[in-house]
């Protein structure tokens, strides 16, 4: 099976080619990208609720990927870095997607992700290429993290 993740500014989604005869594809609900903060939880997309909504997170990424540390530097507003953040909201959006293509069909081992980049992305700018790196390596992250065990719910929350 092979999903694709989009990963939006406002809005993310995924659609799967799963190779089954009668639901060969199938594309997932658009969810708004936004993370709503509570004392001891994050929830990705929601845009009300808890004490904070969390908006344009891929943005952060891509206008000011060299200010400061992806991985080392928290934010006030979540208690989380901004690649821990990412890591969330992939992992929100790929549990949902797994969630809705195993219903009642069991765990799928075989499986394939691809995630979508920004189309102005270019190996000639240092802060293109620093938000790329940042995003791949939090994409990578998502993935060793859901291998790890089969998650049901993304970490620090649920969607």
């Amino acid at each position: 099976m092979f999903i694709g993740i989009d990963w939006g500014t406002n809005s993310s989604k995924w659609a799967a080619w799963t190779g089954d005869r009668r639901n060969r594809y199938r594309v997932g609900v658009i969810w708004p990208s936004a993370v709503v903060v509570s004392d001891d939880e994050l929830v990705f997309s929601a845009t009300r609720g808890g004490t904070r909504v969390v908006k344009d997170v891929k943005q952060e990424i891509l206008t000011n990927p060299i200010a400061y540390s992806f991985w080392d530097a928290e934010r006030a507003d979540t208690r989380t870095t901004l690649g821990e953040l990412v890591v969330f909201s992939l992992c929100s959006l790929i549990t949902n997607a797994l969630a809705e293509l195993t219903k009642g069909k069991g765990e799928n081992k075989d499986l394939e992700f691809g995630f979508s980049m920004p189309n102005w992305v270019s190996h000639t700018d240092e802060r293109s290429t620093q938000a790329v790196r940042n995003f791949c390596e939090a994409a990578a992250v998502t993935l060793a993290y859901l291998e790890s065990g089969s998650p049901s719910s993304p970490p620090g929350g649920a969607l």
